[in-house]
């Protein structure tokens, strides 16, 4: 089901995604307790899928969730950590609640950070979704109105 949910997804066929997700999601949850990334996973999947749909206010409490069981089984210069970091922030962001996204977009950037340096046989990876994610915490600064976060080397010496 999570497959299929991925595919979905990834075909960008949002709306059968929505229910197949859905079905994971719940499935997920019946799973015994230490399937922690197998829950999360399916969450963040779920989340995907209605973003993208532009349902962000329903998204956004499969990315908490997600988070939240990460937060107790990743380590915290986990790389996905820092994608359910992203995902948060990516979510307040559409929602233009800047202020709630900004530290989840600045963990997620400090978390991939710390995974390249953890693990540096994935550096080339961490480093691209690094910078993905610099690229839309710039946006996200660039609307909050924090052009010079957003862009630092126009700064006024």
């Amino acid at each position: 089901m999570d497959d299929k949910c991925r595919q979905l997804v990834n075909e960008q066929s949002y709306s059968e995604a929505e229910k197949t997700c859905s079905d994971a999601a719940n499935l997920s949850n019946k799973l015994p307790a230490a399937a922690v990334l197998e829950r999360s996973g399916a969450q963040s999947l779920l989340g995907h899928a209605l973003l993208l749909q532009g349902k962000t206010d329903e998204a956004l409490p499969h990315y908490q969730e997600a988070l939240t069981l990460n937060l107790t089984y990743l380590k915290l210069d986990d790389a996905d950590l820092a994608s359910n970091y992203a995902d948060w922030g990516r979510a307040d962001f559409r929602l233009g609640d800047f202020e709630k996204g900004d530290p989840f977009f600045s963990k997620a950037v400090g978390t991939f950070e710390a995974a390249s340096l953890n693990l540096p046989r994935m550096k080339d990876n961490y480093t691209q979704r690094l910078k993905n994610t610099l690229l839309e915490y710039a946006q996200f600064q660039r609307a909050a109105g924090q052009n010079d976060e957003a862009d630092p080397g126009t700064k006024s010496p």
